[in-house]
């Protein structure tokens, strides 16, 4: 794979009194392979009420355009704003 990579370190701790708590870091990196497709992977570790929890993530992002030609919204945007000099 080419192109730059972020990586992604979260943490996250919730606790609602006398019912649960839940403590988990999650860790990824995601890869930007094209302009228009990133790769991503993590993998999670988590305590919830005493008993430990894992998970591995993996997705694809896949970005593309729904018009082709001028954007039809600026016009409208554009128009609407004349009025406000």
């Amino acid at each position: 794979m080419t192109g730059p990579c972020d990586q992604s370190p979260k943490f996250f701790y919730e606790r609602d009194v006398g019912l649960f708590r839940t403590r988990s870091a999650l860790v990824g990196a995601i890869w930007q392979v094209q302009d228009n497709i990133a790769v991503d992977f993590g993998l999670r570790g988590a305590r919830v009420n005493g008993q430990t929890a894992g998970e591995i993530r993996a997705g694809v992002t896949f970005a593309f355009g729904v018009t082709k030609g001028p954007d039809i919204l600026s016009g409208v945007i554009a128009s609407g704003l004349r009025g406000f000099h």
